[in-house]
C-alpha cells in the first residue's frame, strides 16, 4: 500500500474520528473534554457542533448525528439526535441503566444498535497449586 506522508488533522487533540457520508468533514471527540467536534477537511476549519457525547456514543449520518451524550447531574443519559437542518438536538429515548460503548444505526435509518449495561462488575477468581516456571 502507498499513500503520501501523515498530515495532522485536528488542532487540540481528538479521537473517535468518523468521516461523514459526504467526504466533506471528520467529525471526533477532543481529548480529554467530551465535546464533540467536526473539521472542515477542504478549509482546515474547526467547530463544536455538540457539548457532550460519550466515548464511541455518535454515529454520523446524511441527517444528522445520533449520539449518547455523558450522564447529567441526575444520571440520565438517553440517545439523541442532532439534526444537520435545524442544527437542534432532542432526545429520542431515555434509557434506564448505563449505556455500553458504541451505537450504530441502519443505512436506511429506521433502526439503531446500542448496548445497555444492566450491571456492572465482574468476579474474581484464585487458582491455587499452579506452579509457574
Amino acid at each position: 500500500m502507498e499513500g503520501g506522508e501523515p498530515v495532522q488533522v485536528t488542532k487540540g487533540g481528538g479521537r473517535s474520528p468518523q468521516e461523514s457520508p459526504d467526504g466533506r468533514y471528520v467529525y471526533y471527540q477532543r481529548i480529554p473534554s467530551s465535546e464533540y467536534w467536526r473539521m472542515d477537511l477542504a478549509g482546515r476549519r474547526e467547530e463544536q457542533v455538540l457539548p457532550s457525547v460519550r466515548f464511541v456514543g455518535a454515529e454520523v449520518t446524511d441527517a444528522g448525528i445520533y449520539f449518547s451524550p455523558e450522564a447529567g447531574p441526575d444520571g440520565h443519559v438517553g440517545l439523541w439526535f442532532y439534526s444537520f437542518a435545524t442544527r437542534t438536538t432532542r432526545e429520542l429515548l431515555p434509557t434506564r441503566g448505563r449505556l455500553g460503548l458504541g451505537l450504530t444505526v441502519s443505512p436506511d435509518g429506521r433502526a439503531l444498535l446500542f448496548t445497555q449495561a444492566e450491571q456492572a462488575g465482574s468476579d474474581l477468581m484464585l487458582l491455587e497449586g499452579v506452579s509457574i516456571r
